[in-house]
């Protein structure tokens, strides 16, 4: 088990598609890339929104945070401050 520790926030991303429909999508990082969604799996006792809890889908920019490998997966470790949005579970980000 790996625990973040202050205000960081642990999560898997998901994975961007690589075509909308028949339009290849080329662009998936930097300045232009759209924003990245993921499930957060691990919580830092710093974290001050209580509604940032495991298993709660968020929204976030490509340049925030930095990925690692623990155990086999990806994790994306970025700060509090750095999700724009809580995504609800009706909604599909494309």
């Amino acid at each position: 088990m790996i625990k973040p520790l202050g205000n960081r926030i642990f999560l898997e991303k998901d994975e961007q598609p690589d075509r909308k429909g028949s339009i290849i999508l080329l662009k998936k990082e930097g300045q232009y890339a759209p924003p990245y969604a993921g499930t957060i799996i691990g919580v830092g006792a710093g974290v001050e929104d209580k509604e940032y809890q495991i298993g709660i889908k968020v929204l976030f920019h490509d340049l925030a945070g930095s990925e690692f490998k623990y155990d086999g997966n990806t994790v994306f470790s970025l700060r509090e401050n750095d999700i724009t949005a809580i995504i609800d579970k009706n909604i599909q980000i494309v």
